[in-house]
């Protein structure tokens, strides 16, 4: 008996000195026995996944349970296994959602990552909470641009519009060759607010930020003026400058009607320039000179690194997650992310990224439109509005512009809806200024 139990205890101690022996060759940061991050992200999708966190797998023994959502279902499927009690360690998040991560603490501060020095100033800035950073972005530098066919406008001899008027007068035009005037992906229900960011920049005369603040703040209201007269756009424009059934219509189909010419224009995302080249555009131009408010300018939206990573606060293991963010923020990664010869559809053009030393490679050029967005749109950009609000407010703006836009509602009756929620909202606690713990 005594035997037998010397020899499980040398059995026992082989066994130590094993582990042991696999511990030195993990990295100091990951302690031992942590080998699974389980990775919920609206930012690598399906089929690069495999590719891409191969090497991260290698390197720290561990692996990966990636799940893809689309920007349209991340938050309501992602709380969903938040609450189930679902292990969570690693997203990879829309910006948008940080401030709602952040104050429900789903994501924990990241203040104790390494390198800040990677990412440029004003994309950390749009990742902070009340200064304290929640997500470590991994996008390039762009937001919504207004496209035109120029092909549609030579050949029927109509100029590009600068102003309503002008704006009117052409869509006569198109229409009497069963053109739209724009396509829009309506059916995409998390993209109209992006029409109502656009229009509010100028409708505030250039202080979207500010006046959002001072409304949710309960210093303003989105019943005020010029959050009225931006619906009232959205009405004119819904009566017939849309394609038929624009809220129907989801991103590829919207895509595709402006691809195939059936429309003159579309007020879509910069990233998407790359599917408009794939799908045989050339003659494609984009315009800051169109300004929907006499008077202004045109002032576009969107941020310097729209997307992200984040920690869960319920991670199996916070070293292994900080060490995820430390790989996938290096500057090779970010290019990999888009270039790599594994992409169904690689970028075709250089990118404008968030971290400062991130370049496409060399033999790629940049698109002359990524050249005219970055000098004629970047400088008067806006950051997205709903990156402000509670997703309350968020879900009633597009509810209430997909109305508008179908001449199912008005815009006093949409505005007077919208900041009845945002009264629900701050009435059950919503608090602007407040800091996450």
């Amino acid at each position: 008996m005594k035997k037998m139990l010397f020899l499980l205890m040398i059995l026992v101690l082989t066994i130590a000195l094993v582990a042991c022996a696999d511990d030195a060759e993990q990295t100091a940061d990951v302690p031992a026995g942590t080998r699974e991050l389980v990775m919920y992200t609206t930012v690598v999708n399906e089929q690069a996944a495999p590719h891409f966190f191969a090497e991260f797998e290698e390197m720290h023994d561990a692996s990966i349970t990636h799940i893809f959502i689309t920007a349209e279902e991340y938050m309501r499927t992602l709380m969903i296994a938040y609450n189930g009690g679902q292990q969570i360690d690693v997203l990879g998040i829309n910006g948008q959602d940080t401030r709602v991560l952040s104050n429900r603490g789903v994501i924990i501060p990241l203040s104790e990552f390494r390198y800040w020095d990677r990412v440029s100033p004003a994309a950390k800035e749009t990742a902070s909470i009340g200064g304290i950073p929640f997500m470590v972005p991994w996008d390039s530098v762009g937001g919504m641009s207004m496209y035109y066919n120029r092909a549609l406008f030579e050949e029927h001899g109509v100029a590009v519009p600068t102003n309503m008027a002008e704006l009117r007068a052409a869509k006569e035009v198109f229409d009497a060759h069963g053109i739209s005037m724009f396509a829009h992906c309506g059916a995409t229900i998390y993209m109209w607010p992006s029409w109502y960011f656009m229009l509010f920049n100028s409708t505030s005369g250039g202080q979207a930020v500010e006046r959002q603040e001072a409304i949710l703040r309960g210093q303003a209201a989105f019943t005020d003026e010029d959050t009225l007269q931006a619906f009232r756009i959205l009405h004119e424009l819904g009566d017939g400058f849309f394609q038929p059934g624009v809220n129907a219509t989801d991103r590829e189909g919207a895509e595709q009607i402006f691809i195939q010419g059936l429309s003159a224009m579309t007020f879509a995302g910069s990233w998407q320039l790359n599917a408009f080249r794939l799908g045989g555009m050339e003659d494609i131009g984009m315009t800051s000179a169109m300004s929907f408010v006499d008077g202004d300018i045109f002032r576009t939206t969107g941020s310097a690194g729209g997307n992200g990573w984040a920690i869960c606060s319920r991670t199996a293991d916070e070293a292994l997650g900080f060490a995820f963010l430390e790989w996938v923020s290096q500057d090779e990664k970010m290019i990999e992310a888009n270039y790599a010869d594994y992409l169904e559809t690689p970028q075709t053009g250089a990118l404008i990224f968030s971290n400062l030393n991130a370049r496409a490679p060399a033999h790629i050029e940049m698109d002359p439109l990524m050249e005219y967005y970055r000098d004629n749109m970047l400088p008067h950009m806006k950051i997205w509005l709903d990156w402000l609000w509670p997703p309350e407010v968020t879900t009633a703006f597009q509810e209430q512009i997909q109305m508008v836009v179908g001449q199912q509602t008005t815009p006093e009756e949409a505005v007077a809806v919208i900041q009845r929620v945002l009264d629900e909202a701050i009435a059950d606690g919503f608090d602007f200024d407040a800091v996450p713990d």
